[in-house]
């Protein structure tokens, strides 16, 4: 069904991760985002915990999108936490 709704070119596909991933660990997400979109044209990627990275020289990589794992057309975003005092 989630192939079938992402179908056409005209849908986005958002590709959740966790900051520091490994890509054993998430490839039947990035196996299925890939025949989804194999070309990542309309894929954009979210970094979740980013700002608890296990690598945080990862996160910047991501988000320049200078990683060869999976470039992404539109790019990856960071998302953390804000801890109010």
């Amino acid at each position: 069904m989630l192939l079938f709704c992402s179908a056409g070119d005209s849908k986005i596909v958002c590709f959740l991760m966790q900051a520091g991933w490994d890509a054993g660990c998430q490839s039947r997400g990035l196996h299925l985002i890939r025949q989804l979109d194999p070309a990542g044209l309309r894929t954009v990627g979210v970094l979740t915990k980013a700002d608890a990275p296990r690598a945080p020289g990862e996160v910047a990589q991501h988000i320049a999108n200078t990683l060869a794992a999976y470039p992404l057309e539109n790019g990856y975003f960071a998302t953390a936490v804000i801890a109010s005092c």
